[in-house]
């Protein structure tokens, strides 16, 4: 049997969640999780206790992404 080895880079294709959870087990000192269940339903799930903090941090992935879309222009 052949060695799989996983891609860690970025991507445009679809993958599925379960293996992004599965990927990134134990790298996280903080996290947001933000998704959509397999009944439609908009979740959130989070280890940080502060909502400021929360919100914080979405914030400024959301400049992290922004930059990125401006790179490739």
């Amino acid at each position: 049997m052949a060695n799989v080895l996983m891609f860690h880079g970025i991507t445009t294709l679809d993958i599925p969640a379960d293996r992004v959870l599965e990927n990134n087990k134990g790298d996280f000192e903080k996290v947001i999780l933000i998704g959509i269940d397999h009944d439609g339903k908009f979740i959130c799930a989070t280890n940080i206790g502060e909502i400021s903090e929360v919100n914080l941090l979405m914030d400024r992935f959301k400049k992290y992404l922004i930059n990125l879309i401006d790179e490739e222009d």
